[in-house]
């Protein structure tokens, strides 16, 4: 009876043993190839393999598969890879799923051990230190190498962390760089628009500038009358009949001359009117004609500008050769305003009678400014 209980005892608990082995979590574990390179350090052999042999076990006991050590060492080349990609790439060789490492370093009752668990995968890293106590060693190395199998525990590898980091360090001096360059050409933008500012700022003062000084002829009204006297020279030789007896033309060109004007476009100191005047030598005649006129300003602040006017008319002489005739008149003169209203003239001016005659004369006289000022008018 008695070997009949022992019997039915060893085959439930195999039937437990058998429904927990084929849980999800032990088919996972039983998944697993751990290939466990022989223990590094300064340390005794003996100590290395107590410590090697702890942790095997502690791997064992989780389900996990473990090739022995003699076929790990004969598979292993005479310099035994210490990087993580020459570790992984052996234990990808081997068909593990992940590579055990472990170093010891002795002290005095004790031992310092680091174990770093490699996941053939990824090539992440899991890294756990202890200090063992030469007595307690199974229990802390195996919670040690439970912690490896932590969620989480697995980081990148310390060269992976060394290219992210290179990477980050990259990906910050190219965002640098680019705001650098962003920051660069929002200052360039800016000075460019400071600069175009300035530049219309000037041209608009240059232009306000222009048009003050093309209105000033304006400031005082846009009607305006002058006087002038002019005296010269006959350049022609008279022509036509005379009164019997009567005596040869001086040379000398003498009169006056009034001017009435409106300024149709002030902004550009353009004006028209009518001009009449009196020509006393060489001989008497009446000028009769429209006029236009163009006043230019002159560079600066100064109250002076230019003027030049374009007479075509009647010429009707009165005395010597007593001939009527078309007349024209172009004049040149400068301008200085006293006051707005008020203006100095000072010119040249050339009378052209065909079949009369041809003056040079110099011009003087005044201008006054009646009626409202032009509209653009500061």
């Amino acid at each position: 009876m008695r070997s009949i209980a022992v019997r039915l005892a060893l085959a439930l608990c195999g039937a437990v043993a058998a429904t927990v082995l084929s849980t999800p979590s032990a088919q996972a574990q039983s998944a697993q190839l751990v290939v466990a390179f022989p223990f590094t350090g300064n340390a005794t052999d003996e100590l290395l393999d107590t410590s090697y042999l702890a942790a095997r076990s502690a791997l064992v006991a989780r389900g996990v598969t473990v090739p022995e050590r003699s076929t790990v060492r004969a598979a292993l080349p005479v310099a035994p890879p210490t990087d993580t990609a020459g570790i992984v790439a052996f234990g990808r060789s081997m068909g593990g799923t992940h590579v055990l490492t472990g170093r010891v370093t002795p002290l005095t009752g004790q031992y310092n051990l680091e174990l770093r668990l490699y996941d053939v995968s990824n090539s992440r890293t899991a890294t756990v230190t202890e200090n063992v106590g030469l007595q307690e060693e199974s229990e802390v190395i195996a919670q040690m190498v439970a912690r490896l199998f932590a969620p989480g525990a697995m980081q990148p590898s310390p060269e992976e962390q060394a290219r992210i980091e290179a990477e980050r360090r990259r990906q910050e001096e190219e965002r640098r760089a680019a705001e650098e360059a962003r920051r660069r050409e929002e200052q360039a933008a800016r000075e460019r628009e400071q600069q175009a500012r300035e530049a219309e700022a000037r041209r608009r003062a240059e232009a306000e500038r222009l048009r003050q000084l093309n209105n000033r002829f304006a400031a005082g009204g846009l009607v305006s009358v002058s006087v002038n006297g002019q005296v010269g020279a006959r350049v022609t030789a008279p022509t036509g009949t005379r009164p019997a007896g009567a005596p040869m033309p001086t040379a000398l060109a003498a009169g006056f001359r009034a001017e009435g004007s409106y300024a149709v476009a002030p902004q550009w100191g353009i004006e028209v009117g009518g001009t009449i005047g009196v020509l006393t030598s060489p001989s008497v005649a009446v000028l009769l004609a429209p006029v236009a006129r163009l006043n230019v300003p002159a560079r600066g602040r100064l109250p002076l500008r230019a003027s030049i006017g374009l007479a075509a008319g009647l010429f009707a002489a009165t005395s010597g050769n007593q001939i009527a005739t078309l007349w024209a008149a172009l004049d040149g003169r400068a301008e200085y305003d006293i006051v707005p209203a008020f203006t100095l003239v000072a010119g040249a001016v050339v009378d052209l009678a065909p079949g009369a005659l041809v003056n040079i004369s110099g011009t003087l006289g005044v201008r006054l400014h009646f009626g409202e000022p032009s509209p653009t008018t500061p």
